[in-house]
């Protein structure tokens, strides 16, 4: 029944869609982030963004279609799939369809909020209410699952629907130091929960000093210190380690004294509840501490060794490497890396799939979004953009990439064209233009008479 329920919203959403579609890529874009599997009726999973393309181009043609915000993102997947006849050790067609996937996975539903969004301003704050919304309720169900370690109760109804399986000894971690267990939340593993809560600290944090109703400046400045705690509660140090390298981030940039009292009130806050629970003080110190024993996690010296153990596996070809997606083709044969493991860490992934030549394109990539950002926007809010990319690297670099992109590209795209609207250069520059114009216009008539006269 349940599974009848998401395809009847999915079917719904489809038409929507093509008719009223900013009210049907925001109900996807609650889906996307709420529900852990896309599964519409009998057809596969790449189907759906599939039909939200055709349902772009139905409402706008191609002619008009807006990319310049996806532009970094762009170059990274077109210049990986162009080194792809350089790769030999993985399939060609193995690696086409890697290339389609998260393609389609990643890029569609950006590209199409993106769209709809530059049509519509209003759909802009439509998106951000949507967004705002699952982040609440992804944080406070992390929160109530504090309550019962070990368990979720939302994932064990909805992940057979899809084959999937709830673990709950792993989510337990039992005499692991995690005082409450992993938490997934709504999420199918704890560290997409962790990754999602901490750009969700950068998203509250990037209009909170801009509402002018103090009823909802409170909620949010209440949101981020549940979006902080739930980072410390779910028992992902990388998550704690991101959101406050984030946070931290855009406050050096930024040296104003308000947004660091408001950081050092929330610091406060945090730290009185964590100080009621004894048991987080070994959590939290193992954060800092590399040879801490109360959490198990990696030390130096085994990320030091993934790294020659990746560098081993491209010895036979250091400029392309292996090939685009060798990685997980390699866990979907063999599981397990025997050195390099799941492969947790972007920089062991980039250099196995694309070799030294797919970092240097994921350095360009990087200066490209710099140069985008910086173009577009002011002071403050490319600030806020730096901070937003730095917690995906961070998080990425630390964990590895297990489709965390799709999840930046979400946050990103609706804090791009929410920034257009609020921040752009253009867009203060027509201000002070306008405003200009009026003082002229109000400027009374002078009465000098002119030595000439």
């Amino acid at each position: 029944m349940l599974a009848g329920i998401f395809s009847i919203y999915l079917a719904l959403t489809v038409l929507l869609c093509f008719f009223r579609i900013r009210i049907g890529i925001a109900m996807f874009l609650g889906y996307s982030v709420l529900v852990p599997f896309l599964k519409f009726f009998s057809l596969g999973q790449n189907s759906f963004p599939f039909f939200i393309i055709l349902a772009l181009l139905f409402n706008y043609g191609y002619k008009t279609l807006y990319y310049k915000p996806l532009i970094p993102f762009l170059f990274l997947y077109a210049a990986q799939f162009l080194i792809i006849p350089f790769q030999s050790d993985m399939p060609i067609g193995a690696q086409i369809n890697a290339f389609r996937v998260d393609v389609m996975n990643t890029l569609l539903l950006p590209f199409a909020m993106i769209n709809v969004m530059k049509r519509d301003k209003s759909t802009v704050f439509l998106f951000v209410r949507t967004l705002v919304i699952s982040v609440v309720v992804a944080a406070f169900y992390s929160m109530l699952l504090t309550i019962v370690p070990g368990t979720n109760p939302y994932l064990l109804a909805v992940l057979p629907l899809s084959g999937g399986e709830f673990n709950e000894a792993y989510a337990l971690a039992e005499n692991e130091g995690r005082v409450f267990g992993r938490i997934s939340g709504v999420f199918t593993h704890p560290m997409t929960n962790g990754l999602f809560l901490s750009f969700s600290v950068i998203f509250v944090l990037s209009f909170i000093f801009d509402l002018k109703s103090v009823l909802k400046k409170y909620f949010s400045i209440i949101l981020i210190l549940v979006l902080f705690l739930a980072t410390f509660f779910i028992g992902v140090r990388t998550s704690i380690a991101a959101a406050a390298l984030g946070v931290g981030v855009y406050v050096l940039l930024e040296r104003k004294f308000k947004i660091a009292l408001f950081i050092f009130l929330g610091g406060i806050s945090i730290s009185f509840v964590l100080l009621q629970i004894p048991e987080m003080t070994g959590f939290v110190s193992s954060i800092f501490d590399s040879k801490s024993s109360s959490v198990s996690g990696s030390s130096l010296d085994m990320r030091i060794s993934q790294l020659n153990g990746a560098l081993h596996e491209i010895k036979s070809n250091y400029l392309f490497g292996k090939g685009y997606g060798w990685t997980n083709y390699y866990k979907d044969l063999r599981g397990d890396h025997p050195v390099l493991l799941a492969f947790e860490s972007l920089v062991y992934v980039v250099l196995c799939n694309s070799g030294f030549v797919g970092v240097g394109i994921w350095l360009i990539m990087m200066l490209l979004y710099i140069m985008e950002v910086r173009q577009s926007f002011k002071r403050t809010y490319f600030h806020i953009m730096l901070s937003l990319i730095s917690v995906y690297m961070v998080y990425s670099t630390i964990t590895g990439e297990y489709g965390y992109m799709k999840i930046f590209l979400i946050f990103y795209s609706i804090m791009w064209m929410y920034g257009k609207t609020q921040y752009s250069n253009i867009f203060i520059a027509r201000k002070r233009s306008i405003y200009e114009h009026k003082s002229k216009s109000n400027r009374p008539l002078s009465t000098s008479i002119s030595p000439n006269t």
